[in-house]
């Protein structure tokens, strides 16, 4: 007689709810997808792109961290889907968010300097108008109905992978640990400097870090405070579009100058040096997040949801901010 596999000591009732919670959370993180992209298709919602991409990377990290106990590879085909109509929405949200920075910018400025940043703002705005018509096409009705079938067929829990793996509340805490781990390695050498780089790099870490936690809720009735995930997420966001922005009109005086309007470049170092202010303070926001106890004592425990025997249902995620 065969011994038990791994998954057996959670107790057949158990792991019944615990797969019917995972499938559950999977088909409603489908439907927030669903949802964000028709938004995206009427073309006149200025949040519909990011959270149709947020959508997108929730549901890869529910993929992702119960990959175990679903098929393969129609999981493999599912999330390469994800991911690439994720990142063809990339540069759209970008455009969104310099547009955006710009507006805000344009106050307080200097008459010439104004002037320059006016005008690029309307070529990103007609760029944007494009890109957004772009958007529309790739969240038309054929495209997510692939992605919906190629999803579903992933996100349905492979009985016989139960007794291949550790019950899924084990897997949970290995997914989390894995992306802790990531995360604070990651945090260290972006809080002692200031290189971009590693500052983009911590905050992708960080936002798989709480993706994978929210994505734990299924099986676990408590999960671990998500606030100074959240509020470390949103400094890095912060830091990022800032140096993004700084990229940009970097880009733009070149071109200008490179076409003879020396002026005009020049207009724009002002912004540029006040963008390196904004930059500067918005590095030592990131510092104090990080100065959270959950992230300076580096508390395994702290990232690991309380387990109970009846699990209580999953609480809201908040809204996105990074």
């Amino acid at each position: 007689m065969p011994s038990p596999g791994p998954g057996a000591d959670a107790g057949p009732t158990r792991l019944v709810e615990q797969v019917a919670r995972i499938e559950h959370d999977l088909a409603t993180r489908l439907h927030a997808v669903s949802a964000a992209a028709a938004r995206v298709r009427t073309d006149d919602d200025d949040e519909a792109v990011h959270d149709l991409r947020v959508a997108l990377r929730r549901l890869d990290a529910a993929l992702q961290i119960w990959r175990d106990l679903l098929r393969p590879r129609a999981t493999r085909r599912a999330r390469r889907s994800l991911r690439t109509l994720r990142r063809a929405l990339g540069p759209i949200r970008e455009l969104e968010v310099n547009q955006a920075q710009l507006v805000t910018l344009a106050h307080g400025l200097a008459t010439s300097s104004r002037m320059v940043v006016e005008s690029l703002w309307i070529r990103l705005r007609r760029r944007l108008r494009r890109g957004r018509q772009r958007a529309v096409r790739n969240a038309r009705p054929k495209v997510l109905s692939g992605l919906e079938r190629r999803v579903m067929r992933a996100a349905r829990i492979a009985q016989g992978r139960l007794q291949a793996f550790p019950e899924p509340r084990e897997l949970a805490r290995r997914r989390i640990a894995t992306a802790r781990d990531a995360a604070l390695q990651a945090i260290r050498p972006a809080i002692e400097g200031s290189d971009d780089v590693r500052l983009h790099a911590a905050r992708v870490a960080v936002k798989k870090w709480r993706y994978v936690i929210e994505s734990a809720q299924p099986v676990f009735g408590a999960i671990a405070p998500l606030k100074p995930l959240r509020e470390l997420q949103r400094a890095l966001g912060a830091v990022h579009d800032l140096a993004m922005l700084r990229e940009l009109l970097e880009r733009r005086a070149v071109k200008l100058r490179n076409v003879g309007l020396e002026r005009h470049g020049a207009a724009l170092t002002p912004v540029i040096e006040r963008i390196d202010r904004d930059h500067s303070r918005a590095v030592v926001q990131v510092r104090e997040a990080a100065g959270n106890e959950m992230f300076s004592s580096w508390r395994p425990a702290v990232a690991e949801p309380e387990v109970r025997d009846d699990p209580a249902p999953a609480p809201e995620s908040a809204p996105e901010t990074g």
